[in-house]
């Protein structure tokens, strides 16, 4: 595994450093994929957004379940489907205590384009890799 890490550069935006952090290069997917699905095979994983959980836990989940080779619902699984949704629709960390911006101040837009065009050739890349669009990469 060692060997999918080395002899990269540290950095994919070698025209700015400033973005040049761990937290933002990680967020090129499409590398990380990659590495994976040459060691595991592309069969192997199973790919999905926040946006797409958030959207539909329960259909989500049961995709989840079926991929992995387990029942959803049943032995091994939630006991019904009133169980599985109350259980899946509950908020978790939705407190005021873990509030984001109490930690990190809001970025400025200028930093959110910068980011945003940074990200857009690799998300264009993770997307084709896939077969499918996980977000929408409009804004406006």
């Amino acid at each position: 595994v060692n060997e999918c890490f080395w002899g990269k550069p540290q950095c994919h935006d070698t025209t700015d450093p400033s973005l040049c952090h761990a937290t933002v290069d990680k967020g090129v997917y499409v590398d990380q994929l990659r590495r994976w699905f040459s060691l595991f095979g592309r069969d192997n994983f199973f790919v999905f957004s926040l946006e797409e959980w958030a959207q539909d836990p329960m259909g989500m989940y049961l995709k989840l379940a079926d991929f992995a080779g387990y029942s959803a619902i049943g032995p091994g699984g939630f006991k019904d489907a009133a169980e599985m949704k109350e259980v899946l629709s509950r908020e978790y960390n939705d407190g005021d205590e873990l509030a984001l911006e109490k930690f990190v101040p809001e970025p400025s837009d200028e930093m959110k384009e910068k980011l945003r065009e940074f990200y857009e050739p690799y998300d264009e890349a993770l997307f084709e890799l896939l077969g499918r669009r996980l977000w929408n990469t409009t804004h406006s």
